[in-house]
């Protein structure tokens, strides 16, 4: 994937023109059960037993890895 702007997690920054690749365990997609839609403010995600803490993309899906 090559990064089109500047992406900051805090783990990596991409900057424009950089490809960065990763192994992907699990994604996520949020959606409020009343509303239908994703959630407004932050959420916080993580697997019970291990403790992993999911990162949320651009797209708003949370991901694990």
């Amino acid at each position: 994937m090559a990064f089109a702007r500047i992406y900051e997690t805090d783990i990596c920054t991409a900057y424009a023109g950089d490809i960065r690749s990763l192994k992907l365990s699990f994604a996520v997609g949020v959606i409020d059960d009343y509303t239908g839609q994703k959630p407004l403010g932050k959420i916080r995600m993580e697997i019970k037993e291990t403790g992993k803490k999911a990162f949320q993309n651009l797209s708003g899906y949370y991901f694990f890895y």
